[in-house]
């Protein structure tokens, strides 16, 4: 009797231990998204005061805007900060943007900056930090990307390191991305480049009053 308990109590530890390998096999992997941040100063409130009109220009690289060419899908919603670009270049509609041994694309996203609401007393001075860009582009790769703040759409305008906008007042600046893309990859009819992303983030901080 006591025997036979023995072979039941050890069927059952095996039979749990392949249960548990057999989970195991299932479960290939756990994955965990979240984000995390810190921040040296209070929130400054910026959110809404800033941000995309839904306005953006896409241009060539003589700067000539470039319209009716399916190589570049905008998503920009006016009150947003956050929009994209998605690039989708072929060897018949990347043709628009070459010049110089490579294929250079801007974007011109305006962005407007709102002083004028309600119970606001004192003027917004903004401050421009350097702008950060993530992702596998850059020197040897097949992409390139670059981004500035300007005070106008031109390809001459002003590069901004800060603005003031006065109580009751707006201001209207731009966001200038470019993308580049090696002219090797049409000239050498190289396979398909495969996806490639990348962030920029342009940093804007509030001077506060005695700073």
């Amino acid at each position: 009797m006591k025997n036979r308990r023995n072979i039941i109590i050890a069927f059952l530890l095996c039979a749990t231990l392949i249960v548990g390998v057999g989970y195991a096999a299932v479960a290939e992997q756990l994955t965990v998204d979240g984000v995390a941040s810190y921040h040296k100063s209070d929130v400054t409130g910026l959110d809404g005061v800033i941000h995309f009109t839904g306005n953006a220009l896409i241009v060539n690289a003589e700067h000539n805007e470039v319209t009716n060419n399916d190589a570049i899908i905008l998503n920009v919603t006016a009150g947003t900060q956050n929009a994209t670009i998605d690039a989708n270049f072929t060897n018949t509609n990347v043709t628009a943007f070459h010049s110089n041994s490579q294929y250079l694309v801007g974007v011109i996203f305006e962005v407007e900056i709102d002083n004028s609401g309600d119970g606001i007393t004192e003027a917004l001075e903004l401050t421009f930090g350097q702008t950060s860009i993530s992702g596998e582009v850059g020197i040897g790769q097949p992409f390139g990307v670059s981004s500035a703040i300007k005070d106008g759409q031109t390809n001459a305008a002003n590069t901004l390191e800060g603005i003031t906008v006065d109580v009751g007042d707006k201001a209207t600046v731009y966001l200038h991305v470019q993308i580049s893309m090696l002219e090797s990859i049409v000239t050498n009819n190289t396979a398909d480049v495969a996806d490639t992303a990348f962030k920029v983030v342009l940093p804007i901080q509030k001077v506060e009053a005695g700073a």
